[in-house]
């Protein structure tokens, strides 16, 4: 691969004053070494996941057995293999299964490794044999404990002539730090985007131990050096976008530093774990919090330009190596921000990203028996055309709210956020706008609870039927519809006492033997929900209707605002599905127009999901009773 001739004006874009061709000797060797230790790619990881088919999303320890040896990847392969998920749900998202020390994975201690207790390479390597393997990438930010930002901290307050200098100096730059004199102030950091309520800043010690050893820690000396005894050799400041608040005690929680790509050496790293993890077995590699890599003191830094070259350079350092290989972008926000990471024409970008909006309209929906916000942001995705990347019951932290501002009014997100804290025990996440006002970006709960209430004195018959309805309206959305393992088997909130946050009600870790017992009938809620899903998937990839290439869905008014309805079609147009979709807990009654079917009245139609047939009246106007929740997908025949 000739890294010169594509990369080179990326560079130059990038950092103007610098003299390029040594970054790129060094990316060019990267390549060799990458080229020449590549095994051959099996052929179930060189094919594309196929159109019909979806992602399961879990963390690498969800599923133990401390009766056995076996390591926790090694039961995830086999949950997939005993209820033969691969087959329905063939891409695997295994959520940061590296050494870690807070955040469940995304504070990256080593990004070589595989966390010990988890597995090795090898577990990951099997898995990727038998299903498309997608792996996060955090390259925002890393832990404190990370070697990249130790090293980075501690050379600041090191002497070059010092030996241990050297040992440290190839870090140097590696995150954005300051001293007390060249902080930036209040003022300045006001323009910035944050996704927390915290400051952007956190204070860091660098200490020399007994025996000469040096450390970097956030926080004053006492945090992490009780005793007193160890020399400090510096302290200031570091970017922190991720920071937390501090303990009672004020001692600082924060672990996550940012990254400064700023440094062309950064990018020259990202370069090398990129590759590492492609030589691993990852065929999708989704970048964490892309959005905020670039950092500009005095704007919003999110979204910067700088951040589309940098996913170019690295799409084509992958693309250029292994072409099956696919970057995702993990970009939380409103969909016009997110649309730009799949490039212009003539310079693509990532080639999925995730589309979070379906879920707190599809949420709002079925708990307020209200579809309207739903079907206008429908009519709105046309520009996407499949390119999506969808996670259809929210994710391991918890749904988040952002991208629904605009399609709820302000009455109706308060009135979303009542009815989940109040009544199904969900908890609130906060974030901090420019200028400092706090808004919810996230509300945390299991899927199941998001959408029926905790212990619910609900027929089940009645709450499965109003989760399941959630997933019919994803299904509308063209793309790659993703579950979140917890969604995929009905889980109910972790209790209160055990979480160390509010993110921890969503990511629990369930005993093998235990979980198959209640998947097996012994939990009729978990059981009923886990085959329904199965089952569906099973029956969307029987209809060209739902293929992602095909063209957005076409909304159509009933003028009832509990009933969604909307039509799909087939690339070519062979192939027509009306999706009908009761939102609401009391029956519905709705009478389709012949000329709503767009030219394609029928003498008869069946619903695909019962096999009913049903026939329209002489004029061609076909009327449907529809019980709470009830779902039809209906094909002229």
């Amino acid at each position: 691969m000739d890294v010169k001739r594509r990369i080179k004006h990326l560079l130059l874009r990038l950092y103007p004053s610098l003299e390029v061709e040594g970054c790129l000797r060094e990316l060019q060797e990267l390549v060799n070494r990458f080229e020449k230790r590549q095994k051959p790619l099996s052929p179930s990881r060189s094919d594309a996941p196929s159109l019909y088919e979806a992602c399961l999303i879990c963390y690498a320890n969800t599923l133990v057995d401390p009766s056995s040896k076996k390591k926790p990847l090694s039961i995830l392969g086999d949950f997939l293999k005993r209820y033969r998920i691969d087959s329905r749900l063939n891409l695997l998202h295994i959520l940061p299964f590296f050494p870690w020390d807070t955040d469940r994975g995304f504070s990256v201690t080593d990004y070589y490794r595989v966390h010990p207790e988890y597995g090795s390479w090898k577990h990951i390597r099997s898995l990727a044999e038998h299903v498309v393997l997608m792996v996060d990438f955090v390259m925002n930010h890393a832990s404190i404990e990370n070697p990249l930002v130790q090293g980075a901290l501690i050379e600041r307050h090191l002497f070059p002539e010092d030996p241990r200098y050297q040992r440290v100096a190839p870090y140097k730059d590696f995150v954005i730090a300051y001293s007390d004199a060249d902080r930036p102030s209040e003022s300045a950091l006001k323009a910035l985007v944050r996704p927390r309520p915290t400051p952007v800043l956190t204070p860091y010690t660098v200490l020399e131990k007994e025996g000469g050893a040096l450390v970097a820690g956030l926080g004053a000396p006492r945090s992490f050096d009780p005793g007193g005894r160890a020399k400090v050799l510096g302290t200031g400041w570091v970017w922190t976008t991720f920071s937390r608040p501090k303990n009672p005690d004020q001692a600082e929680t924060t672990r996550q530093v940012d990254l400064n790509f700023n440094n062309p050496a950064v990018l020259l790293e990202a370069a090398k774990i990129l590759l590492h993890y492609m030589g691993k077995g990852a065929s999708l590699i989704r970048l964490d919090a892309v959005g905020y890599v670039w950092k500009k003191v005095g704007a919003a830094s999110i979204h910067e330009p700088q951040v589309h070259d940098i996913i170019r350079i690295l799409r084509r350092l992958s693309k250029g190596l292994a072409p099956e290989t696919r970057l995702v972008a993990e970009v939380n926000e409103p969909q016009d921000r997110i649309l730009p990471y799949l490039g212009k024409k003539g310079s693509p970008e990532c080639a999925l990203v995730y589309q979070f909006t379906h879920f707190p309209l599809a949420v709002y929906a079925v708990l307020t028996g209200d579809g309207r916000p739903y079907m206008k942001w429908l009519k709105s995705l046309d520009p996407f055309r499949g390119r999506q990347f969808i996670t259809i019951l929210g994710s391991h932290d918890g749904m988040g709210l952002k991208p629904a501002h605009g399609w709820l009014s302000p009455d109706q997100m308060e009135q979303l956020l009542d009815i989940l804290i109040r009544e199904h025990g969900a908890l609130p996440n906060y974030a901090a706008l420019p200028g400092g006002k706090r808004i919810v970006y996230e509300i945390c709960a299991t899927p199941w609870n998001l959408v029926n209430k905790p212990k619910s004195k609900e027929p089940l018959p009645l709450c499965i039927s109003r989760y399941l309805a959630v997933i019919h309206l994803g299904f509308l959305v063209r793309g790659l519809p993703a579950f979140y393992i917890n969604g995929l088997i009905g889980a109910e909130n972790a209790p209160l006492e055990d979480l160390d946050e509010n993110r921890s009600i969503n990511r629990q870790t369930f005993e093998a033997k235990r979980l198959f017992q209640m998947l097996d009938g012994d939990s009729r809620r978990m059981k009923t929900v886990f085959h329904e899903i199965l089952c569906l998937l099973e029956k969307r990839r029987q209809h060209p209707a739902f293929d992602p290439r095909g063209p957005a869905a076409e909304p159509v008014s009933v003028g009832n605002p509990a009933v969604v309805l909307a039509r799909l079609k087939s690339p070519l147009g062979k192939s027509f599905l009306w999706v009908c979709v009761n939102v609401s807990k009391k029956p519905q009654s709705v009478r389709i127009a012949a000329k709503q079917m767009r030219g394609r009245p029928a003498f008869q139609w069946e619903d695909a999901l019962s096999g009913q047939c049903l026939e329209p009246d002489k004029r061609g106007h076909l009327a449907l009773e529809l019980n709470p929740y009830q779902v039809f997908w209906l094909k002229p025949l």
